[in-house]
This record gives structure tokens, sequence and C-alpha cells, in this order.
């Protein structure tokens, strides 16, 4: 591959192996480090928490909430420790409790 500074990836990590995942965080990485950037769209929000350095949220076609991890887990009164898909949960259903 060429040496991209903007990498557009829509569910990058579905279909491939933990080897296969970990080679591609690898890859955006490595292009972040350099100076670029990647957009990945996905619904794995684990991941996003993990190699993420600002989300947005998008639901039904909205945005919801944008910024870095932390700043959307507080929007959604969440703690550091609790997960992207609790404030994703929370945030959906207007503060209650999501299913």
């Amino acid at each position: 591959m060429h040496s991209p500074k903007l990498l557009i990836l829509d569910e990058p990590f579905i279909g491939l192996d933990p080897e296969g995942q970990k080679i591609v965080k690898s890859l955006i990485k490595e292009l972040v480090e350099d100076g670029g950037g990647a957009l990945i769209s996905t619904h794995m929000l684990d991941m996003v928490e993990k190699i993420c350095h600002k989300a947005t949220i998008l639901h039904l076609g909205r945005c919801i909430a944008q910024g870095n991890v932390l700043e959307i887990k507080r929007r959604a009164g969440l703690s550091r420790e609790q997960s992207l898909e609790e404030a994703f949960l929370r945030i959906i259903h207007g503060g209650r409790r999501g299913a």
C-alpha cells in the first residue's frame, strides 16, 4: 500500500481473526504516529475505546455525541470505568438504562 495521509475504513474488524485485527490496529497506529489519520465506521464500540482518540456516535442518522471517549462517557453521566456501549445506550434512551 502507498503511504496515505488518511484512511477511511468501514467495519475494518468484521470477519478478521485476532491476528488480523492486531495487524489492522498496528497499521492504523503507525499511520497516526506518522501524522496521518483514520476515519473508522464501526458498531464495535469496545474497539473504538481501545484505538480512537475521538469519536462521533450516530443514531438514526443523527450525531448524538462527539468528543473523546471520556467526554462522551461524562456527557452520559458515566464514570471512566464504564463502557462506551453503556454511554451510547444511556444517551439514546434519554438517561434511562438501555436494554
